[in-house]
């Protein structure tokens, strides 16, 4: 089986998007090795309005990507990793909407550690080499079609990260801030391709271009909005926000593109929101990072500041 692999360079308005992904019944999964044309912020998918940035931050393009989480912070010293799949268990067969980075960081997390100092990931959204974050990933899925992405930004000669992390145990940083390695950008993305197709099981099909697009992802319902209710959770902030179209769920979760609509529901039900119904919501939106403990907890903030 093959393994198309894209190499070139992106341009951060135009990383992978579902709609790139293919549909067809025998399309091939793809991996993108790419390395940015400039710098730039990415939001995650479901992120509502931002409040007051520094002026570092508001002269920096923002531009939405497809995969859900915190905003990341991209440029020619950042390295793009992702992975298109037709089906969600296109490359690995028990591959769920529920384990998505799980199955699919496994290629990273070896091309990223170098000698005694293993690249380990701790079930979030960071792949991390000691106490420090050297690599962001996340997840987009359609529930309808079964498409989905897994993209990471591995930090090289400088960091991801669009602000300070939210984990006080975990710092982020990059490869050259731990001296890591000499190996440049496009050596380390070689070394990733390598990886994929030893551990997916499939002979690399590499296609070079000077300037690779994933068609800039459509505008979710909550894009731009701002939250009338938030509260914590594992991932970050979540909240829920009201539209012309209705109500709508998002923050820096990561979640199936259905998740926005399907978990406002809890707002409409009964006064008790019931644990078993908010964990089949849950399990139903593919929502990462948010325990139904702390969805419950938002709901009743979002009943409370609607009376």
């Amino acid at each position: 089986m093959t393994l198309h692999a894209r190499v070139g360079e992106i341009s951060p308005a135009h990383t992978l998007s579902l709609g790139a992904v293919s549909k067809n019944a025998d399309a091939l999964p793809e991996l993108w090795t790419c390395t940015f044309t400039s710098t730039a912020i990415l939001d995650g998918r479901f992120a509502f309005a931002r409040e007051a940035e520094s002026q570092a931050s508001a002269n920096t393009p923002r531009h939405r990507r497809a995969s859900g989480g915190h905003a990341v912070r991209v440029g020619p010293g950042v390295l793009y990793a992702a992975i298109a799949l037709p089906k969600v268990n296109s490359l690995v067969a028990d591959a769920t909407s529920h384990n998505l980075l799980n199955r699919h960081v496994r290629p990273l997390l070896r091309a990223l550690s170098f000698g005694k100092k293993p690249a380990s990931y701790i079930g979030k959204d960071r792949l991390t080499i000691g106490s420090t974050a050297v690599a962001y990933c996340g997840f987009a899925f359609d529930a309808s079609s079964g498409v989905a992405i897994v993209e990471a930004f591995i930090g090289v000669t400088e960091s991801f990260a669009a602000s300070d992390g939210d984990d006080a145990k975990v710092k982020d940083g990059s490869l050259a801030s731990l001296s890591m390695t000499t190996l440049t950008i496009e050596e380390l993305a070689e070394k990733v391709r390598r990886h994929a197709a030893r551990e997916f099981g499939r002979e690399l099909a590499i296609t070079h271009a000077s300037a690779l697009s994933g068609a800039a992802p459509d505008a979710p319902f909550s894009g731009g909005l701002s939250p009338f209710a938030t509260s914590p959770a594992a991932i970050g902030t979540i909240g829920f926000s009201r539209g012309d179209e209705g109500l709508f769920f998002g923050g820096d979760c990561m979640m199936a593109e259905e998740g926005e609509t399907l978990i406002p529901r809890l707002l409409t039900g009964d006064p008790e929101v019931a644990f078993e119904e908010t964990e089949a919501l849950l399990a139903e939106a593919a929502v990462f990072g948010v325990s139904a403990k702390e969805l419950v907890t938002l709901v009743e903030k979002a009943k409370s500041a609607s009376r």
